[in-house]
């Protein structure tokens, strides 16, 4: 009798309940502070940081997902009492004085074998993005956990005659989520690439410049600075970054990312170029000098298109010109 009630339990349950069930496997979730997974996760990975750094830590979790067996995780590890680690007296110090250490966030992977999470890989301050490629072998971990999930794509060309198209969302979302000082709207933070990106896609309407060149500038050009004021080196820090994340996040031929080289590495440093994507670059970033209370100079405007705007004061009257871009110029001004 029994063995009849639990198949007819079996015939008479909903479809919808198994679709359900069906759907929770495979998914991506993120643990909730305080969740017995959470806490899995985490006890997982401490001793691998442990050991690598000698010391005990706690973590700030900036993200974890997981899907079935496998977890990602972006953490900052911390001193128990959850003062900061002075890496110099760790293995790192070497890569801190030579300029290729970016702070105590860490990346790690892991999968869940015997009922315990191990360690497959982790970096601690990498200046790349060092799980772009965790997806491939050695790891093969799925797609779907790394950040961005199934909207992540790899745009490898390796001869570099034909480019893929830059997918400009999930690339900016990748720069973006990168650690950094600035809060979402310091004068040199993402608002302030989105208004040089919208002035660049206008300025190229007449100058002829190479719009992917001009894009990438707006993005990658401030991007790894480490404070408001004085940096100098931060153009050359974007520039490095671009270099990384070329060939995963997008792709340019080699005398094209050469010009976005140069136009990061000396955008504060040069007053003016011949060159029209080089200058449209440079000249899209002083044209946004008055978030800052200064007025755009004609005479250190590399395009004539470049001076004609900073005479006029506003670039308004020329946003149309940025339609063959961007979806929408006159919004384009604020990273959302």
């Amino acid at each position: 009798m029994k063995i009849f009630i639990t198949i007819l339990a079996l015939v008479f349950t909903p479809i919808s309940v198994i679709t359900v069930h069906a759907k929770e496997q495979g998914q991506v979730t993120q643990p909730a502070s305080g969740s017995a997974l959470r806490k899995a996760v985490l006890d997982g990975l401490r001793p691998s940081i442990e050991a690598d750094i000698k010391q005990k830590v706690i973590f700030i979790v900036d993200k974890i997902r997981v899907s079935d067996d496998w977890a990602f995780v972006q953490v900052t590890p911390v001193q128990p009492d959850s003062k900061s680690i002075d890496f110099r007296k760790t293995k790192y110090k070497e890569r801190m004085d030579e300029g290729v250490f970016d702070g105590a966030t860490t990346w790690a992977l892991l999968r869940k074998k015997d009922n315990q999470w191990v360690v497959l890989t982790f970096q601690i301050g990498p200046t790349d993005v060092c799980w772009a490629e965790w997806d491939k072998a050695p790891y093969n971990c799925p797609r779907k956990i790394l950040p961005y999930g199934d909207k992540y794509k790899i745009t490898r060309n390796t001869h570099r005659t034909t480019m893929t198209p830059i997918d400009y969302e999930n690339l900016w979302a990748a720069v973006v989520d990168m650690p950094s000082h600035r809060d979402r709207y310091s004068v040199h933070g993402q608002d302030h690439w989105k208004r040089v990106e919208r002035n660049g896609c206008v300025l190229t309407a007449r100058t002829g410049a190479k719009i992917d060149v001009v894009r990438l500038f707006s993005l990658f050009h401030d991007s790894r600075r480490e404070n408001e004021g004085w940096d100098p080196d931060h153009g050359k820090r974007g520039a490095e970054l671009a270099m990384a994340m070329r060939g995963t996040f997008f792709d340019l031929t080699d005398e094209d990312f050469d010009l976005l080289h140069y136009a990061c590495v000396w955008h504060t440093d040069s007053d003016r170029h011949a060159d029209p994507t080089i200058g449209t670059c440079w000249d899209a970033d002083r044209l946004d000098l008055g978030r800052v209370g200064m007025i755009p100079d004609p005479a250190y405007m590399s395009t004539d298109f470049g001076a004609e705007i900073a005479t006029h004061g506003v670039i308004q009257p020329w946003l149309h010109l940025a339609g063959a871009y961007l979806e929408n110029p006159m919004t384009h001004h604020y990273y959302r």
